[in-house]
């Protein structure tokens, strides 16, 4: 399928022959294209691009709940410019677009991306739109449609201003992949979950970055989060009041608790506070960007 676009107003789909206009207008960003490796590493999923005209992303779902987004990727045809008779190219629901030419619409091409060259492996990120104004997302998976296209499915490496980004660089080797699958989970369940479980998850996540940092200056990391806690240095005081507020918050989820110890239960606020306290300790621990 080819997307053609009339002077930057807009945009057609169809093949050599005939076109039609998409409505309502698809939501199409470019592809960041620059010699950095990070940005390098999503393009060779697309194969790189085959002229200095960048890709475009084709939006076809957005889901902000779970930062999921799924479209398909176009690439400039070469030459990158095509001309259409006037009889070929379907303007419905729209008027005819003002052109010098009217009996020809001179317009930008680009072929969907029919093949990948290589599996989706290591969600390898990728930057749509221009330098200053640029989002950064993850390839999570690729599908084959039957007309050949394919449909990516993409997630928010940012998590929408809730957190900070993290600095994969700067994490424990041993602990990376622990980290990076609870922040994740924190991220999802402040847009998906009631408190409760939201300082659950915080919880959680405060256990294991603490039990990671703990261990990258000789601590012992074993243990629950009450018992590392008990080994944070004395000159470490924002790491562990941060951490002793995250964990009792805990019990006020629990009606027994809440009865015992008579507390309030867990309240919006009291979710967002611990997700503010979980950002405060990876900025403690400079992992976050």
């Amino acid at each position: 399928m080819i997307l053609a676009i009339f002077q930057n107003e807009r945009v057609y789909e169809g093949n050599i022959n005939f076109l039609k206009a998409i409505y309502p207008m698809p939501c199409l960003s470019r592809v960041m294209v620059d010699q950095d490796p990070v940005r390098q590493a999503g393009l060779r999923i697309l194969q790189g691009p085959s002229s200095n005209t960048p890709p475009l992303f084709r939006e076809d779902s957005f889901d902000p709940t779970t930062r999921i987004r799924r479209g398909r990727f176009y690439v400039a045809m070469s030459p990158n410019r095509r001309h259409w008779n006037a009889d070929r190219v379907n303007h419905y629901p729209y008027a005819k677009p003002h052109a010098v030419d009217t009996q020809n619409y001179d317009m930008e091409v680009y072929d969907s991306l029919q093949n990948i060259s290589g599996a989706v492996d290591g969600r390898p990120p990728i930057f749509l739109g221009d330098p200053g104004f640029n989002t950064a997302w993850h390839i999570l998976s690729a599908e084959r449609l039957f007309n050949g296209e394919t449909l990516f499915t993409l997630k928010s490496i940012s998590a929408l201003g809730v957190l900070p980004d993290l600095n994969e660089g700067a994490l424990p080797p041993d602990s990376a992949k622990q980290i990076r699958d609870g922040f994740e989970k924190v991220a999802d369940a402040v847009h998906k979950y009631m408190p409760v479980p939201i300082v659950d998850v915080c919880r959680e996540f405060t256990r294991v970055t603490l039990a990671a940092w703990l261990h990258t200056i000789g601590v012992d990391s074993n243990g629950d989060l009450a018992s590392l806690i008990n080994r944070i240095p004395a000159t470490h005081v924002g790491v562990m009041s941060a951490a002793r507020i995250v964990n009792r918050l805990h019990p006020r989820g629990k009606s027994s608790e809440r009865e015992r110890r008579d507390i309030r239960d867990v309240s919006d606020e009291d979710g967002e506070l611990s997700v503010s306290l979980v950002a405060f300790l990876l900025r403690e621990f400079n992992w976050a960007r």
